[in-house]
């Protein structure tokens, strides 16, 4: 009997805390200051001549950086989600298979907030501006949630009206 109430207290509260913070914010911090030098070290005196001189665009460039960050992140995060639900299951039965949706919901917030890390590394060419701008970013993001959802509580508790009836005098 316990053995039951441990598994359903780690399937209810501890798989959605790990994925909600261990892998969402840490892991998403970790991914953006791992990535964010890419784009900026392009700019440094010596690597741009040397990538330029081949027939390759700016643009090119900057697309293949992009998509080879995503895709780096995009094959770690696969492997660490995939095993801890294999982890998961074989160690403590649990076999949610929610948690494998984390793999494409991972990668597309990850690409959001990689796109503001490499705007920021065009513009500033500072891998630290980068993740600041993209924190900073993200606490906006935080707060607009936070303000969302404090309204949405507060303005949808009364009764709204559902049809409107004609009357004649």
């Amino acid at each position: 009997m316990p053995i039951d109430l441990v598994r359903n207290l780690a399937e209810r509260a501890g798989v959605p805390l790990i994925m909600r913070y261990g892998v969402g914010l840490a892991a998403l911090l970790i991914s953006i200051v791992i990535t964010s030098p890419m784009i900026p070290d392009m700019f440094q005196t010596g690597s741009l001549h040397l990538l330029l001189s081949k027939p390759l665009s700016r643009s090119l460039l900057f697309l293949t950086k992009f998509l080879g960050g995503c895709i780096f992140v995009a094959l770690n995060m696969s492997f660490l989600i995939s095993g801890l639900y294999v982890y998961s299951g074989i160690q403590l039965g649990i076999w949610n298979n929610g948690i494998l949706w984390y793999i494409p919901l991972f990668i597309f917030i990850f690409i959001v907030y990689y796109s503001v890390s490499a705007l920021a590394g065009l513009i500033w060419k500072n891998p630290i501006i980068c993740v600041v701008v993209t924190a900073l970013f993200w606490g906006i993001c935080m707060a607009v949630g936070t303000i969302h959802f404090f309204f949405d509580i507060n303005l949808n508790i009364y009764p709204q009206t559902k049809q409107i009836y004609a009357f004649r005098d």
